[in-house]
Formats: structure tokens, sequence, C-alpha cells
């Protein structure tokens, strides 16, 4: 890196570190702020602007991919956070896995629907950081290869 972006990668990282819950490692669509917190309800766009959503979906993706490509600590541990928690939470049951949490691990809706694939896709690549987590990687995998549900730009992008 240059030392611009150490300093942008090294913003990103500290902002996870502060704002990543410490027992599940899920972050919020948006962060406010200094010391930053998870922004309000409707804070720029919805309801969920401070749970885990469309935004923060992106994220385990992200992480996973500065793990991959750089082999960053950081990432690493807090992909293991979070894959750890989710995979733990639906016993590597891909579909129980939800469309949406609060930060303490509660489904941000009560009915379950089919896991889309904007959501599945990020958390496999996170699941990449360590062997442990190969079953859940898998039943992604596996699930995202017949997957058909979802249509619209972002999520297939995404997925």
């Amino acid at each position: 890196y240059s030392s611009d972006w150490s300093a942008v990668v090294d913003r990103i990282y500290d902002l996870g570190k502060k704002c990543a819950h410490p027992e599940t490692g899920i972050l919020p669509d948006f962060v406010v702020g200094e010391p930053p917190i998870p922004a309000e309800p409707f804070f720029l766009e919805r309801q969920t602007d401070g749970s885990y959503g469309a935004n923060a979906c992106r994220v385990p993706w992200r992480i996973g991919m500065d793990y991959l490509h750089f082999g960053d600590d950081r990432s690493k541990a807090l992909s293991e956070k979070l894959i750890q928690w989710l995979s733990n939470s639906v016993k590597n049951d891909i579909s129980k896995v939800c469309n949406g949490y609060e930060l303490d691990g509660t489904p941000t809706y009560k009915e379950n629907w089919e896991p889309w694939g904007m959501y599945l896709g990020p958390f496999m690549v996170a699941a990449t950081c360590d062997e442990q987590f190969q079953e859940f990687l898998d039943g992604c995998w596996n699930y995202l290869v017949e997957y058909k549900s979802e249509t619209g730009y972002y999520s297939n992008s995404i997925t």
C-alpha cells in the first residue's frame, strides 16, 4: 500500500474494532461520530441504518478479500469473529442464515425467508479466512450454485 492507502486501511480496521459487536462481530450499515457508534434509524436510508443490512452485507466480502490478497491479521480477526458466531448460530445450516441482523445477532425480520445471495456471498468470502469454516463455506457455495431467487442489479452483482 501507499502511505495514503495504509492510513485508509488503518482507519477502516480501527472503525471495525470499535464498532463490531463484541460477541457477534457484526458491523452496522452506517457509523457516526467520534468515538464511532452505530447510526440511528433513518440516518441515511431506512430503519435498519444502525443494523447489519444491505450496506454492511458487503463488509465480510471486503475484509475477506483483504485477507486473501494481503494476509492482514486484522481482516482475519474480524472475519473469524463474525463467521464463528454465524456458523455456530445457524449450526452450519445455510438455510437459517437471515437477511439482516441487529448487532447482537437478532434477525432484523421475524420472517426467515430463504437466504439472499447478497448476504451469503460475502459471508462465504469471509469464511475462507480459516479452514475451521470449511463446512460453512461449502454450504454457502452449494447453496449459491443453485441460487436463482433474487432479481436486481445490486443483489445479483454482490451474489
